[in-house]
């Protein structure tokens, strides 16, 4: 077994097929790419290295079908530290897959593991664990970080608006010109003012 399934605890090879509550996901190259940043993540924090050149490969993460892979690695993996590294990143995915999965590290003993499980949840739709987290977590800062709500994406509060939008019906005529009543006309016209209303005239007929 390579070094990164022994992290793991399980075979990162894109072929194998993985379990997650009662259905079964294969790892993919996408997959087996998400576990091998995580555990690339883990020797630079180890070595207090900076994470700034795996920028782009996080943001490819996020955006990869890679969710079954990390939520399988959350669970099976021995090592905490691999653990808290794929939970982050499972978090920034969103979606559905391997929330129950996840929802069991609401009450583990570590605060850190509960506040990233929070958080995971948050993008992930888990309301029903975020709310029994923010009334029974001991921890303050968890609490408070489960009670938030993510805001839904751009795609569904369209959706919902467009649910409450009624269409007014309008004309296309152009309309008339109008007089302001504000226009004084109890004054003298003025022989300039003749010259005024050519020039208006003029600029409407070029807009047209």
């Amino acid at each position: 077994m390579s070094p990164i399934s022994k992290l793991a605890g399980f075979p990162v090879e894109a072929t194998c097929w993985i379990e997650i509550n009662g259905q079964r996901y294969r790892i993919g190259d996408a997959g087996a790419k998400a576990i091998q940043l995580a555990v690339e993540l883990l020797h630079r924090r180890r070595s207090f290295q900076s994470l700034l050149p795996l920028r782009s490969e996080i943001r490819e993460c996020e955006l990869d079908n890679c969710k079954a892979a990390l939520s399988h690695l959350i669970e099976m993996t021995p090592n905490h530290n691999l653990r808290i590294i794929a939970l982050w990143l499972r978090g920034r995915c969103g979606g559905y897959v391997g929330s129950q999965a996840i929802a069991q590290f609401a009450k583990s003993e570590d605060e850190k593991i509960r506040y990233l499980a929070a958080k995971a949840m948050q993008s992930m739709g888990g309301w029903s664990t975020l709310a029994v987290m923010t009334m029974n977590d001991p921890s303050e800062r968890v609490r408070r970080i489960a009670a938030l709500r993510a805001p839904r994406n751009f795609k569904e509060r369209l959706s919902s608006f467009s649910k409450n939008v009624e269409s007014i019906p309008h004309s296309s005529m152009h309309a008339g010109l109008f007089w302001s009543s504000l226009i004084d006309l109890h004054n003298p016209v003025r022989t300039k003012s003749v010259e005024i209303i050519r020039r208006l005239l003029a600029r409407i007929r070029n807009s047209g």
